[in-house]
């Protein structure tokens, strides 16, 4: 899987698509996240602003978790 992972993410294009892949499932993921506590019902003022912060930093988290992998490998800090 390593040898797999070292010769497709060394074409920049390819960490290019994977990154834009990458920021759709973070938005992707931020709603989910919201739409989980409505459909459990929580949703008012109270929490709302908490929980869109929440999602976002949680999805912002993961992204970025997933974009190091092809960045570390075409930048030369693995393999």
């Amino acid at each position: 899987m390593f040898a797999l992972m070292q010769a497709t993410f060394t074409e920049w294009w390819i960490v290019a698509v994977y990154a834009l892949g990458c920021i759709s499932l973070a938005y992707h993921l931020a709603h989910g996240f919201q739409s989980a506590f409505k459909t459990l019902g929580v949703h008012n003022k109270r929490y709302n602003t908490m929980l869109i912060s929440l999602g976002y930093g949680y999805a912002i988290v993961i992204a970025v978790i997933f974009i190091l992998m092809p960045v570390s490998f075409i930048m030369g800090w693995i393999g």
